[in-house]
């Protein structure tokens, strides 16, 4: 089995889907939740809520196909989503 890819996330994945969730503790509110519907052991998999996981799952079919196509690619995978110009700007006096 494949390790988890902490440099991609599963937007955009044609397997996702969207439905509305319960807020937690609100029976009136709802937000966005995201499934897994992958053929396999894992189909209907509870994926995040109000936004997706930070990863791609290592049991995810698209990752075990071996092709690398899958997911979408973060824009700065291990630096939190800052650019190396705004970490210099933060790291002035």
């Amino acid at each position: 089995m494949n390790a988890a890819d902490w440099s991609r996330t599963c937007k955009g994945c044609r397997y996702v889907e969207t439905v509305m969730w319960p807020v937690k503790g609100s029976y009136s509110k709802e937000t966005e939740a995201y499934r897994c519907n992958a053929p396999g052991p894992h189909q209907g998999y509870h994926m995040g809520t109000t936004r997706l996981f930070p990863y791609v799952p290592a049991w995810c079919p698209e990752i075990q196909k071996g092709t690398g196509d899958y997911g979408t690619k973060k824009a700065y995978p291990g630096s939190f989503g800052l650019t190396e110009a705004v970490r210099n700007e933060e790291s002035k006096p």
